[in-house]
């Protein structure tokens, strides 16, 4: 009998699921010849057996024998998996990536693999291989982009799903998580309110809109949404924490309070209950029995604890036990900085100090300034510097006038610049005025069209904003700029004493909040000196100790009319999604001026450090 006989034989019985049959067939066929046909079909017969090592041995000398064939790296990958090998299909997938037909038939199975190998970025990576137009390959990427956090990506194509195929729930609630991922709030409220319609009615769907309406700051609307799940019976841990947010931030303290202590029957260390229980209770001294074991050197390195840890700091700090608040505060940003090195976003100085640098150019040189005496107020007013340097306290002030509007913490104008300023900025010779003429316009309508705020001037304190001051600038006519500064060891104790996000990479350690206040400050002593007459300087110890000399300057500076009233401004309920809530609906006092003396020891590390940055620079 021939070769190729003895071989029809053999995959006939295998086809017909007569293994033992095709399997002496195929043995009988490789002790005579060791064909690679007859060791493939040997080597699938025992995956399909179960016998992983047997088949394992067989895919690997096939795969020595014919490295790039399609069909052996598939089997052989798959084989891996059910071994609970899964680095070692990965590593096969990848090898054989780049010599894959392109053919659907084959891609198809390769990506559906790489995913459920949890290998995002190489399911990526097979489908964007080329340029695939089957509608089954949509759906799989846009998962994929969604498990790799790539946002935008997924995002577009989640969009796009939803619009050809509408009624699946599945590709609304992603579309809705992708879009809030990427903060575009609106977008996201938009799918989940459909993916709401398309699912049964579920009290943790409408906690789920309860904290996405928090995210986009919409309280009123958070407050519907969480109605709708007590109304459904809804007792979970989630709802008792998002009642808690919502009743802060409509300053209905006393139910906060009662709202937490729920939270705290179901969960006895929940982080939001032991903060509002500490904070508006003032139960320092069960928070400090309930807590202190979070000092012992090992614990979870979880969100739970962090924020814990930051809130028994407070309890420490409150009974003046500075040493102890340090320590925590510290245990709290170690947990933060793991996470930051975990994501490869950990804070380089030499790598800030350029940008910073860079972004000193991001403006255009102007033969004259408008006057700041001209009776033309400005449509908008900008409120920049440090987080935690006043920048709330002076928007609370500025709120007060009824020509202005805030927008508060407005992500709109990064939103509308930062990716076209990052690709201008790879140029070798950035051309900003001709950058800006040709952009300007569009910059503008889109931050009108995220901003949506129907008012004579728009206030926008997002801190950051510092960063782009000439930009700004550039794109808003009679545009007015207020940035605070603050002593810096007041600075960077706030900021070390408070949890951030990811973004705020410099937060976590006292050193680098040395680095990036004082590349801060060196970036708004330019802008103050570039455009005097839009950029004024507020420092936050003035304002705090003359508030009615410092406030009239400033309103003068930005046309409005001062009124010693304005002063008044935390009598009123206005919800605050900052750090600085409490501080804000009290009357403006010196508390926190110098309060970083308390650690004049545990902050002689950001002073060393400070201090050389200042004697490097002269």
């Amino acid at each position: 009998m021939n070769l190729a006989s003895a071989l029809n034989i053999a995959q006939t019985a295998h086809r017909q699921g007569n293994f033992l049959q095709a399997k002496k067939q195929y043995l009988a066929i490789i002790e005579s010849d060791d064909n690679n046909d007859a060791i493939y079909g040997l080597a699938t017969i025992y995956f399909q057996q179960k016998q992983y090592l047997q088949a394992i041995s067989l895919f690997e000398k096939l795969q020595v024998r014919e490295p790039y064939a399609a069909d052996i790296a598939l089997n052989y990958a798959m084989c891996l998996q059910a071994a609970n090998r899964t680095n070692q299909a990965i590593t096969v997938i990848s090898n054989v990536v780049a010599h894959i037909p392109n053919d659907i038939m084959l891609i198809m199975p390769f990506a559906k693999l790489a995913y459920s190998l949890e290998s995002y970025s190489l399911t990526i990576k097979l489908l964007t291989l080329f340029p695939l137009s089957a509608p089954e390959t949509k759906p799989l990427l846009a998962n994929a982009y969604f498990k790799a956090g790539q946002w935008p990506q997924a995002q577009q194509l989640y969009l796009e799903l939803i619009k050809s195929t509408p009624n699946i729930a599945l590709f609304w609630q992603n579309a809705a998580l992708s879009s809030a991922k990427i903060r575009d709030y609106e977008q996201a409220i938009t799918a989940f309110n459909m993916f709401i319609k398309l699912t049964p009615k579920k009290s943790s769907n409408h906690l789920k809109f309860a904290d996405l309406y928090l995210l986009a700051k919409e309280t009123n609307n958070a407050r519907e949404q969480l109605n709708i799940a007590i109304d459904l019976r809804d007792i979970s841990l989630t709802r008792y924490e998002l009642e808690t947010k919502i009743n802060r931030l409509e300053s209905n303290y006393p139910q906060a309070i009662i709202t937490a202590n729920e939270a705290i029957t179901i969960d006895c260390y929940n982080a939001t209950a032991w903060q509002i229980k500490t904070e508006l209770g003032k139960e320092t001294a069960a928070c400090i029995t309930k807590l202190s074991h979070l000092q012992n050197k090992k614990i979870e390195n979880s969100y739970q604890n962090q924020q814990n840890l930051f809130t028994l700091a407070k309890a420490y700090e409150s009974s003046a036990n500075y040493e102890q608040a340090f320590d925590c505060f510290t245990r709290a940003n170690k947990i933060q900085n793991e996470q930051l090195t975990q994501h490869n976003l950990a804070f380089n100085p030499q790598e800030h100090a350029k940008e910073y640098s860079a972004l000193s150019q991001v403006y255009i040189k102007q033969v004259s300034s408008p006057s700041s005496n001209s009776s033309i107020k400005p449509n908008n007013i900008f409120i920049v510097g440090m987080p935690r340097s006043g920048t709330t306290l002076v928007e609370r002030l500025l709120s007060q006038d009824e020509s202005t509007q805030s927008s508060g913490e407005n992500e709109a104008l990064v939103f509308a610049i930062a990716h076209q300023l990052k690709q201008q900025q790879t140029l070798a010779e950035p051309n900003w005025q001709t950058f800006f003429s040709s952009n300007a316009a569009l910059f503008l309508q889109k931050y009108k069209k995220k901003t949506a705020l129907n008012s004579n001037i728009i206030l926008d304190k997002m801190p950051h904003n510092f960063r782009y001051v000439g930009a700004i600038i550039a794109i808003f006519s009679g545009v007015k700029i207020v940035q605070l500064r603050r002593n810096p060891q007041d600075l960077a104790l706030s900021i070390f004493s408070h949890a951030f996000a990811l973004e705020h990479n410099y937060a976590t350690n006292i050193s680098t909040i040395a680095h990036a206040i004082f590349q801060a400050n060196k970036l708004m002593d330019f802008w103050a000196r570039t455009f005097p007459k839009q950029v004024i300087n507020i420092n936050y110890e003035e304002l705090v100790q003359f508030p009615d000399k410092v406030s009239s300057a400033f309103f003068d500076f930005c046309q409005l009319r001062w009124q010693k009233e304005h002063l008044n401004f935390f009598q009123k309920n206005v919800s605050s999604f900052t750090f600085s809530e409490l501080q804000v609906r009290q009357a403006i006092n010196t508390k926190k001026v110098n309060f970083s003396a308390n650690y004049k020891q545990q902050l002689a590390e950001f002073n060393d450090t400070y201090n050389a940055l200042l004697q490097a620079e002269k």
